[in-house]
């Protein structure tokens, strides 16, 4: 955890996650009036729609992978503080959402996930950095050795080695 603000807690994941949808959402832009697209307006619309849609649908994925979990405590699905967030429904959501909006307002589909696509790649891969801070989704020991790192997480109380997930994910 960074600092609370008032009644929300600031924590490193948040921060990583937060900055990866703005970095992927500016790169999706920028491709988008690179690639001779409307107006900035016309690809920020159906972007923060995608990104709403990604958030409840990482949630959801998250909550049926659990299911026997949150079947005997149905109210505790609301509680996105608590964690669960699954980054393949946060994709499939929001691509699904993304492309509604899209084919809704007369969008150029293909154009426009051409121009998305690399912003939507860093998203993923930085708030794959997200998950190092908050110490989840690691391997285990195996023959690739070479993707060890040491990070302390807020809630451990000793420094520990490991196999990252997400280290292996950025190919470093």
């Amino acid at each position: 955890m960074i600092d609370h603000l008032g009644p929300l807690m600031i924590s490193w994941y948040s921060l990583f996650f937060a900055l990866a949808i703005v970095a992927g959402v500016w790169l999706g832009a920028r491709e988008a009036r690179r690639k001779g697209l409307a107006r900035a307006e016309r690809v920020q619309s159906p972007a923060v729609r995608a990104v709403m849609g990604g958030l409840v649908g990482a949630r959801l994925f998250h909550v049926v992978d659990r299911w026997e979990f949150y079947a005997g405590r149905p109210l505790r699905v609301l509680n996105v503080w608590e964690g669960g967030l699954a980054a393949y429904g946060g994709l499939i959501a929001g691509v699904l959402t993304g492309l509604i909006y899209a084919l809704r307002h007369g969008l150029q589909v293909w154009r426009l996930g051409d121009a998305v696509a690399p912003g939507m790649i860093l998203s993923q891969a930085a708030g794959r950095l997200a998950c190092i801070s908050n110490g989840d989704a690691y391997k285990a020991d195996g023959l690739l050795f070479l993707t060890y790192a040491d990070v302390y997480a807020s809630s451990r109380i000793l420094l520990t080695s490991f196999r990252s997930a997400q280290v292996w994910f950025w190919g470093l």
